[in-house]
């Protein structure tokens, strides 16, 4: 639920009532039983690419629950992170260059990452999470 009073394009607005996010029981409970730690200096190092901010959440999130060698199909990542990208052979070529090259970028500030590139998708091998969890 969500109420949001802001036109960033008006200056000086003001109003009678502050915005607000009221989260339901069930996802606040969801989101604070399973924390997934995220490095804010990576945040701030991949903060001018979009992509690699999903992808460094996504993995993160991700090998914090792996635990088999997973195979991710490029249709599925394009539909996840590539909505903007044609679905062509000229757009998945497009996506796949970008998600490739964001990827790089992810690598430089999570290197415990494993994956590995194929030909039909990523292969995402159980690696230790970037910030270390703490037990319960």
């Amino acid at each position: 639920e969500a109420a949001l009073w802001w036109n960033p394009k008006v200056p000086g607005q003001d109003t009678l009532w502050q915005s607000y996010v009221v989260l339901s029981k069930r996802f606040f409970d969801a989101i604070t039983d399973s924390p997934v730690p995220l490095d804010m200096r990576a945040l701030r190092v991949l903060k001018n690419s979009p992509l690699a901010l999903d992808l460094y959440a996504w993995t993160t999130y991700r090998m914090s629950y792996l635990r088999r060698r997973t195979d991710i199909p490029w249709k599925a990542l394009q539909l996840q992170f590539g909505a903007d990208y044609a679905d062509t052979a000229q757009g998945r070529q497009g996506f796949k260059r970008k998600l490739l090259q964001a990827l790089t970028k992810v690598h430089t500030v999570y290197p415990a990452l494993r994956l590995e590139v194929e030909q039909d998708g990523i292969q995402l091998i159980p690696s230790s999470t970037h910030v270390k969890q703490l037990q319960k």
